[in-house]
């Protein structure tokens, strides 16, 4: 509940800060294979899977609540780059995010 928690009463601005720090600045590693053999639905976590980055943990973060939910549902994608081995698993992989999230994506790197 937005008024129990302190966090949800912090002023936007200090939030977004906090959302920055726990979801963002990371290089996302997306391989093609490890999705398809993992069979996991979330390319953002597969891309985290075998490196040794905390990125599914704060994942996690935008599972608290609604309005954080709400707040954060895109950042993984704002504030990461995404590296692609090659480039012909680009269309592939981004075929598997909502047309919101390949929208929100700002850096690609192969």
């Amino acid at each position: 509940n937005e008024h129990d928690s302190m966090f949800l009463r912090l002023p936007g601005e200090l939030r977004n800060k906090v959302y920055r720090y726990v979801l963002g600045g990371r290089t996302l590693r997306l391989r093609e294979e490890i999705m398809a053999k993992a069979q996991i639905e979330d390319p953002v976590v597969a891309a985290s899977i075998g490196d040794t980055s905390d990125m599914p943990q704060n994942l996690a973060f935008l599972a608290v609540c609604r309005k954080i939910y709400h707040e954060t549902r895109l950042l993984p994608f704002t504030l990461n780059t995404f590296h692609f081995r090659h480039v012909y698993h680009l269309p592939t992989t981004l075929q598997q995010f909502a047309p919101s999230q390949t929208q929100a994506i700002t850096r690609i790197r192969f």
